[in-house]
């Protein structure tokens, strides 16, 4: 942890939060201001009590830092805010299928970038996340595999950033403008995900896979039978999967928490490496001769000096005959890390400053989940999480009544986008190497959805001079805020039947 005392923290602007008194006994902390180095970013605490009158319970922003109540201690859940408010979670409506706490947590404190620069001068760029920097919060982890500074670079050349910000007038009322964000995400909850697979050579020398996790749409039958076959010198095709079925299948935490390729992926490679084993130890029995002397390309058990070899099914047969050695192999991972993918969005829209309505024109992506392993499947993943997350930013909200009835019970009253509304979406990568997942695999799953919200809100901002502070960003409450800046929306969270 870094600690800077007061006297070396340069601000501006908000003066009304600076002095503290730190010798005050109702402050919880008289050394006054820390900033940590966060996973995400630096993260500035400012410890105050909650009955302190004179300041807000708590201030809460990020773009690369953010400000937190002492008694919340990094928590998102209960007591997660905004700048100057607080927005306890167990009254927001329901949110995605992917992360929702994290994409909820996002959303209310990622996007007022700016506000971040107007207190404490650090240019954005020269305070990311590097490759090899320490990270004391983020369970004392290093970032061993970190390409977020080529991210921002790719993505701002893919955008023609410098042409397209921050806005452009086209006339009518209509404003152009851009938007950013960056997020992080985990790999896996770290030592707790468990994942396993069970790996058999089958009668005539192909595979059978058998697995926990349940392809949910994201392709880890295919990208787990790439892996296994990648160490077994064999085409995927040979390696039948078998996916979840909790009598037979060895045990999985599940499909969530992005962790399926990083932490089953894991436990895929160990157990295709033992049955490769496995197989050369058969092999060389045959053979007569040393393990040492033969090796196995994927089709047969050879004699290094190439004189001799046996096939890959008559390997099969032997396991079946007099034999010790076990052809079906199952392995079990955790992590004791979990290395974090990064993601770069950029949004262009089209604002009409008439109505509050807003078009997307364009939106580039480029993610670090470390060495792809399906490129084609890790791009889709990449398209329907940002779809999602465009979703959750413009159209879809969950209202109730006193009684709990919900109001959008059907499609007629739940908007949600259809391809027409997104826009261009451009998805690229940058690769980097994590050296604990396998094939220095990280995740993708979560993170892609993290992005639109915040991006969206940032563009909004340049194009009206007002931040969005709840999703989803209506026309209405886009006009009533240039109209009138303290304009809040009614909660009809709760409201009466």
């Amino acid at each position: 942890m870094l600690v800077y005392p007061p006297d070396k923290f340069f601000l501006r602007g908000n003066k009304q939060f600076f002095p503290f008194s730190f010798n005050d006994k109702k402050r919880v902390n008289r050394g006054g201001i820390h900033i940590y180095h966060f996973s995400q970013h630096p993260v500035v605490h400012v410890f105050h009590t909650e009955t302190d009158k004179k300041f807000p319970r708590q201030f809460s922003f990020t773009g690369f830092f953010r400000m937190l109540h002492r008694k919340v201690n990094l928590d998102v859940g209960k007591h997660t805010g905004t700048f100057g408010r607080v927005h306890p979670f167990e009254l927001h409506q329901s949110g995605g299928i992917r992360t929702e706490t994290v994409f909820l947590h996002k959303e209310r404190n990622e996007n007022p970038v700016e506000q971040a620069y107007q207190i404490i001068t650090v240019h954005p760029v020269e305070n990311i996340v590097r490759e090899g920097m320490f990270m004391p919060a983020y369970f004392g982890e290093t970032a061993n595999a970190c390409a977020l500074d080529r991210c921002i670079e790719h993505c701002a050349d893919n955008f023609h950033w410098k042409e397209k910000y921050p806005v452009r007038d086209m006339g009518n009322g209509k404003v152009r403008a851009a938007g950013m964000a960056l997020a992080m995400q985990g790999s896996c909850i770290s030592n707790v995900d468990v994942g396993s697979c069970t790996l058999k050579l089958g009668d005539g020398g192909a595979y059978n896979m058998m697995i926990g996790a349940a392809d949910m749409g994201t392709g880890c039958d295919t990208i787990l039978a790439q892996m296994a076959a990648e160490v077994l010198d064999c085409d995927a095709d040979q390696i039948s999967v078998f996916g979840a079925d909790t009598d037979a299948s060895p045990y999985d935490s599940g499909s969530y928490a992005s962790s399926t390729t990083y932490v089953t992926g894991m436990a895929t490679q160990n157990a295709a490496l033992q049955l490769r084993e496995n197989i050369k130890k058969i092999g060389a029995g045959m053979l007569k001769c040393e393990l040492e002397e033969v090796d196995f390309d994927g089709e047969k058990v050879y004699l290094i000096d190439g004189r001799k070899s046996v096939s890959l099914a008559d390997i099969a047969t032997k396991s079946q005959v007099n034999n010790l050695i076990p052809v079906d192999v199952t392995a079990t991972y955790s992590s004791p890390v979990s290395p974090p993918p990064y993601m770069v969005g950029m949004v262009e829209i089209e604002l009409d400053k008439e109505t509050g309505s807003i078009e997307i024109l364009d939106y580039q992506a480029v993610i670090d989940c470390g060495i792809p392993v399906n490129p084609n499947l890790a791009r889709v993943q990449a398209e329907g999480g940002i779809g999602q997350g465009i979703g959750m930013a413009l159209y879809e909200n969950v209202t109730y009544n006193a009684q709990g009835k919900i109001a959008e019970n059907s499609f007629m009253q739940y908007k949600i986008p259809t391809r027409l509304d997104m826009g261009r979406i451009n998805v690229e990568f940058e690769t980097s190497y994590e050296p604990s997942g396998p094939f220095g695999v990280k995740s993708i799953g979560e993170i892609v959805i993290n992005t639109p919200a915040p991006a969206l809100a940032h563009a909004i901002y340049r194009a009206t001079g007002v931040w969005q502070r709840t999703v989803p960003f209506t026309p209405e409450k886009i006009l009533m805020s240039m109209l009138d800046p303290q304009w809040k929306e009614i909660d009809r969270r709760v409201k009466e039947s």
